[in-house]
């Protein structure tokens, strides 16, 4: 299996929309095309805080079912027909849950880190997993440690990366770090 994880950084537009070989999971407030599921795991979606097309729960709602196509949420709603449940049990028991904390969620803090949460379900060892359109710098640098864990995770469990060259995720600011010249 290929995943595509594309958020809404300037890379996202490089996704493999034309390529019938991905799966793409994205997030339903920029409708990219050919998107198989759709995350909006935020408890107040329907406060307009992310939608441009919409200021009601009512205007939002339609919106969302427009999408044609899942939309992962905190819990089912009633009025979004292709609500699914988002598996947080499942999650939390790959992913474990914050430390130093009575939390029982998964360690998740943002929608792109839910989307690669819900992917170490899904994908196995040999599956290919790409991220465009996330670089988690700038506002979103305190994101970036979790995204980070996550695709750490899924490498661990064997699962290929593919991830954007403009992306900043999973590099460092030190690349010869530890790396010293012998004298003589």
């Amino acid at each position: 299996m290929k995943l595509a994880i594309v958020g809404l950084g300037d890379s996202g537009v490089d996704g493999p929309f034309d390529d019938p070989t991905w799966k793409i999971w994205s997030l339903p407030w920029y409708p990219y095309p050919t998107v198989d599921r759709w995350f909006e795991i935020h408890e107040n979606w329907d406060e307009a805080k992310y939608y441009s097309c919409g200021k009601t729960r009512a205007e939002i709602a339609e919106w969302l079912n427009a999408l044609e196509r899942p939309v992962f949420m905190a819990k089912i709603e009633s009025d979004i027909p292709k609500s699914v449940a988002y598996p947080f049990r499942g999650v939390r028991e790959i992913l474990g849950k914050p430390i130093n904390t009575d939390q029982n969620e998964p360690y998740i803090d943002c929608s792109i880190a839910a989307m690669l949460g819900c992917a170490c379900i899904y994908l196995r060892a040999g599956d290919t997993l790409g991220v465009w359109g996330v670089n988690a710098d700038g506002k979103y640098e305190p994101q970036r440690a979790n995204i980070e864990y996550i695709l750490g995770v899924l490498r661990g469990m064997g699962v290929n990366l593919v991830i954007h060259q403009d992306s900043k995720l999973l590099t460092t600011a030190w690349p010869k770090y530890g790396r010293y010249r012998r004298a003589g």
